[in-house]
C-alpha cells in the first residue's frame, strides 16, 4: 500500500510517526479540545495556544515524516496508495497538502484503532481458551481438506472466526464515541429538532450495548453473529438498522473492515 516497511520499532522513520500520532492524540482529545466539541467554547482555544500547538505539530511532525514516505513510495516505482494519487492529482484537483493527509490518515487509523483492536481480542481470547481451540479447529479442517493455508476470498469457511472478530469488536468497542458527523438540512427525531449544520457525535459504546439489539450485551458470546458473516464494509451501504457492529464508523463512508 505504501511501499515502504519498518523493519523494526527502532526505525528512525517510524519512531518519528509514532511521536507524532501520540502526540496528535492527546491534542485532539476531548479534554484537550474541548472547542471542536462544543463549539461555543471556540474562545479557550486563545488561552490555550491549541492552534499554535497544531501548527508545530503540522510543520515539524507531518509535513516532513510523511513527505518523505511520499517521496520514497514514488522513487521504488512499485504500486502504491501515492503514486496513484499522484497520478490522479488532476482529475481530482489534489494539492501536496491533499497528499500528506490522506497518508496521514491511512498510517495514523492503521497504528491505533487497529492496533488497539488487535490487542484487545488477544486479551479476550486469553479469557476465553475454549473459543480459540473452536477457531483452531475451524482452520485446521480447511487446512486438511485443501492442503494450503486459506485465503481471504475463502473467508465464507470460517463462520466461527469470523464471529469472534465481529463479537471482539463488539464487546470492546475501541472508539467510545464516533467521527462526528453534520446535518445536511434541518430534521426532527424523537420530538427533538435538529438544525442543518448541527454537529452529531454517536454514542458507539452504548450502540454496541444496547441489549435491544444484543441480548445480554456485556457477555461475550460469539455465536451471537454466527448466522451474520457479512463483511462490515459490505454491511455498512445497506440500512443502518441493519448493522451489526459500529467500531469503524456506523455512516455511509465506514471504514472499509
Amino acid at each position: 500500500m505504501i511501499a515502504r516497511r519498518a523493519e523494526s520499532t527502532q526505525d528512525p522513520l517510524y519512531t518519528t510517526i509514532m511521536y507524532y500520532i501520540e502526540d496528535l492524540l492527546e491534542e485532539t482529545s476531548a479534554l484537550s479540545d474541548i472547542a471542536a466539541f462544543l463549539p461555543a467554547l471556540t474562545w479557550l482555544e486563545t488561552l490555550t495556544g491549541i492552534r499554535k500547538r497544531y501548527k508545530h505539530l503540522t510543520e515539524q511532525g507531518r509535513d516532513p515524516a510523511y513527505g518523505r514516505i511520499i517521496q520514497e513510495g514514488l522513487e521504488t516505482g512499485k504500486d502504491c496508495v501515492y503514486r496513484r494519487m499522484v497520478e490522479s492529482r488532476e482529475e481530482y484537483e489534489l494539492d501536496d497538502v491533499d497528499l500528506l493527509v490522506t497518508t496521514s490518515d491511512i498510517i495514523g487509523a492503521a497504528s491505533d484503532t487497529t492496533s488497539t483492536t488487535l490487542a484487545w481480542s488477544l486479551a479476550i481470547l486469553c479469557h476465553h481458551p475454549e473459543v480459540q481451540k473452536k477457531i483452531s479447529s475451524e482452520l485446521d479442517q480447511f487446512i486438511e481438506t485443501h492442503g494450503r493455508l486459506p485465503t481471504f476470498a475463502e473467508r465464507d469457511n470460517f463462520p466461527y472466526m469470523i464471529s469472534v472478530q465481529k463479537e471482539c469488536l463488539r464487546y470492546r468497542t475501541i472508539n467510545h464515541m464516533g467521527i462526528p458527523h453534520a446535518a445536511e438540512a434541518d430534521f426532527e427525531y424523537n420530538g427533538y429538532v435538529i438544525p442543518k449544520g448541527a454537529m452529531l457525535i454517536s454514542n458507539v459504546a452504548a450502540m454496541h450495548m444496547n441489549p435491544d439489539d444484543f441480548a445480554n450485551p456485556e457477555v461475550f458470546i460469539p455465536e451471537r453473529f454466527i448466522h451474520n458473516t457479512t463483511p462490515m464494509a459490505a454491511s455498512a451501504n445497506g440500512k443502518i438498522e441493519d448493522r451489526d457492529v459500529y467500531s469503524f464508523g456506523w455512516g455511509s463512508l465506514a471504514a472499509d473492515y
